[in-house]
């Protein structure tokens, strides 16, 4: 059964469809009167900005109401069946979305390492490409790969690690303090594997936005005078070192994959699990140890 994406509540229908094309009706949540899920007639491009947003709605839109058939009514008024239509399995769009966004984490740390080692395209001389720089050779192609691998692995620990963690939290919430998560009365909205990854996968939206700008536009730090941000910082705040925001200080793409990354991971579990904040926050550093400790092994690999 689905959800309203606003409290929560049980909801038998989103919306009823009509004879007429293009003619639906939202349905109203009978516990808070909001449309139940206002994501049915918003456009894709909408939704992918509020996952980015971080906004819970379209969490619980994806996660509880994709799939979730409609009542269709006759022009008599009278309730007819509905049609399957075709929608994609969690299974799916797991292992789908999964490896689209593999491929993207994969691309950005590869150009990140080019970038630092000074290759083609991501050096940081200033100066016209030529042709060489555009070829695409074998030992390119084979770093790449490797890569791709190391964030497959690293993405496959990260959620086998929080799924684990998820469990543990659940269960002693159910057997020491007797708390029942929103999905213990209905299988629908339950906690499953499928949407725990789910949600981690669609939280990683908005760190992997975030850094693929990063590697599109970076800047090298300035060979001489301090930055804007470096020459206002100890007027505003002089208690914090002067070098603060510097390149050789402050690393933004660490800030944004781990900081960030780990703020939106959190936020998105918080959808699933229904439990507090700190019991997910735990449950993310548990994966991060498992994760980082999974990178400190493949790290010669990949460098390779």
């Amino acid at each position: 059964m689905p959800i309203c994406t606003t409290c929560t509540h049980p909801v038998p229908h989103l919306y009823t469809l009509y004879p007429s094309k293009y003619n639906l009706r939202l349905e109203q949540c009978p516990s808070c009167s909001n449309f139940a899920d206002p994501y049915v007639e918003h456009d894709p491009l909408i939704v992918l900005l509020d996952l980015i947003l971080l906004k819970r709605g379209v969490y619980r839109h994806l996660l509880f109401n994709y799939g979730a058939k409609p009542r269709r009514l006759d022009r008599e008024g009278k309730e007819v069946p509905v049609e399957d239509d075709g929608s994609q399995s969690e299974w799916d769009i797991l292992w789908k979305l999964g490896l689209a966004l593999v491929a993207v984490d994969a691309f950005i740390r590869w150009s990140d390492a080019r970038r630092q080692q000074g290759i083609g395209l991501w050096s940081e001389e200033r100066r016209p490409y030529t042709a060489q720089d555009y070829e695409w050779t074998k030992d390119a192609a084979w770093s790449l790969g490797r890569m791709f691998g190391a964030c497959l692995i690293e993405t496959l620990s990260f959620h086998a690690g929080v799924v684990l963690a998820s469990w543990l939290v659940l269960y002693v919430l159910r057997t020491f303090v007797g708390s029942r998560s929103r999905g213990e009365s209905d299988k629908s909205t339950s906690p499953t594997m499928t949407r725990i990854s789910l949600s981690l996968l669609y939280s990683s939206l908005t760190k992997l936005f975030l850094l693929l700008l990063l590697s599109i536009w970076h800047t090298r730090a300035p060979s001489h005078g301090p930055s804007t941000s470096q020459a206002l910082l100890p007027t505003l705040l002089p208690w914090l070192p002067a070098d603060l925001l510097s390149d050789q200080t402050l690393d933004r793409a660490w800030v944004i994959r781990h900081l960030l990354g780990g703020f939106s991971a959190g936020f998105g579990l918080r959808v699933v699990l229904d439990c507090h904040p700190v019991l997910t926050t735990g449950v993310v550093l548990c994966a991060w140890a498992l994760e980082g400790w999974v990178r400190n092994r493949l790290q010669q690999w990949t460098e390779a």
